[in-house]
């Protein structure tokens, strides 16, 4: 792999997006703190509580929403891949990497991706702040063990669509 000219984050857990305004409220693997009370399927810990983590384990989809304190959240489901993102003008691209030659190569096939090869995920996103954060679900505000990725969007709703591009291996997320 050449050497990376963006940032990028690399975990094996589902990656979320979330509004900095928000962040203080995710617990990760934490146990959920002042009694309060989450409901999950999966079990990080099965002898233990329901975690924050485990509720971002439980989208079964490539992206889904999850509920952040007051706010709503986006979780890179499925597989878990290495993940930056590419500001655009309206707007900006997840880049979740499979695989590809170089990060330059990565990076040039998402920006060309035609906007017709994407699908509408069915997944909208609300930006009342324009501070927003992308980092390891598994992961506590107070936790830092994987790379974060914070960046401004304008406020607004925006639709996510996706797109498995098979021709360089990558997923990316178009935040439009």
């Amino acid at each position: 792999m050449s050497e990376l000219v963006r940032e990028w984050i690399d975990c094996n857990s589902p990656l979320l997006l979330v509004a900095r305004d928000h962040l203080i409220a995710w617990e990760g693997t934490n146990v959920p703190s002042n009694g309060r009370k989450v409901e999950a399927c999966f079990r990080w810990n099965p002898d233990g509580p329901a975690t924050d983590y485990d509720r971002a384990c439980d989208i079964d989809d490539y992206v889904g929403v999850i509920d952040v304190g007051n706010g709503k959240g986006i979780v890179l489901g499925e597989e878990p891949l290495m993940t930056t993102w590419l500001p655009l003008s309206d707007g900006g691209l997840l880049v979740r990497w499979v695989f590809a030659e170089s990060e330059e190569d990565l990076i040039s096939s998402a920006l060309n991706i035609p906007i017709d090869d994407y699908e509408d995920s069915g997944v909208s996103l609300r930006i009342s702040s324009s501070s927003l954060v992308l980092f390891a679900a598994c992961e506590s505000s107070e936790d830092e063990l994987y790379s974060r990725i914070g960046f401004e969007m304008a406020l607004g709703d925006y639709k996510i669509l996706t797109c498995k591009h098979d021709s360089e291996q990558l997923g990316p997320i178009l935040i439009a």
